[in-house]
Parts: structure tokens; sequence; C-alpha cells
């Protein structure tokens, strides 16, 4: 990362390839997972993240919208890993590139570009390290290809500066 820009895409995983099968869940693994050695408890969990169609469903950016936490795990990882670097080689100049994947409308890109900043933001003041970021998107469907230029555009109200530096 030192000196160079490093855009870093939040997984878009189909859900199910990540979650254990019924299968695979004992006390341990529930307990490990912070369910105590409640495994029904689990289990009904992984039920209901199950999707009849999961190329369709909790994809790219819907995923972090309907569950934030995995927005916000991937980012304090990001930035992390970046003041790690910087309080290990005081020279270092990391420049992480956030890239929200499979937005098709302002409001998700908006959503989640706002959960990033905030996260981004929250890690930068703990750690008292000013990793500079940038946040943005690829154009992948048709129809964020239509409101693209309202994307490039997106500013944070609470403060005036770009949300979308992907474009500049």
């Amino acid at each position: 990362m030192n000196g160079k820009d490093v855009t870093i895409r939040l997984l878009d995983p189909p859900l199910h390839e990540f979650l254990p099968r019924p299968a695979q869940v004992h006390e341990k693994t529930a307990e490990e997972l912070g369910f105590g050695k409640d495994v029904k408890r689990m289990l009904a969990r992984i039920e209901s993240m199950h999707e009849e169609n999961p190329m369709l469903g909790l994809r790219g950016c819907r995923l972090g919208i309907v569950k934030p936490e995995f927005t916000q795990m991937q980012v304090e990882a990001i930035m992390s890993a970046a003041a790690d670097f910087m309080e290990e080689s005081p020279d270092a100049k990391p420049h992480p590139r956030i890239m929200i994947p499979l937005i098709g409308s302002i409001t998700e890109y908006k959503n989640q570009a706002l959960i990033i900043k905030n996260e981004a933001e929250r890690i930068r003041s703990e750690r008292g390290i000013d990793v500079p970021y940038e946040i943005g998107t690829m154009i992948e469907v048709p129809r964020a290809a239509l409101v693209s230029d309202k994307i490039a555009g997106l500013v944070d109200e609470t403060d005036g500066k770009p949300i979308c530096n992907f474009f500049r």
C-alpha cells in the first residue's frame, strides 16, 4: 500500500457460500460464534439468511444495507490495517480506496458511503492517525450507469465533502 492507491472492493458474497451447513453446527461452533451452546438459535439464524436464489438476493451493497455490521466490520479491518502500517512505519503512506459493490441507485450508494465514512472516521479518531481514504464504486449495472453523474456529485450534507471520490 505504501504510496499507492489500493482499491478494496467490499465483499459481494452469495451469502450461502459462507454460512455453515446444519450438519457442521455443533455446540463448540455455536459457542465460538457467540451463540453460547444454543445450537438451535444458531441454526435459526442461519436459516433466516437462506435465499431461494442467492444470485439475486442479498448481493453487493444490499447485504450491507440489510446488515450494516458487515460493511462496518470490513471498513474497520481496512482502516485498522492502514493505521497499523502507519504506526509501524512512520513514513508509510497507505491510501485505501473502498469500493461499494453492485450499487444501482443513489440511495444505495449514499447509505453505504455514509456507513463507510462514519466507521473510517471512528477508526481515525480512536487511533489518532489520519489515514487518507476514498469511497467509490464501479458502475456494474445498467441502472447505476443512468445515475452515475449524480453519484459522482454526491456530498455529505453534514460537512459538504464529497462521498464519491473515484470519479474525481
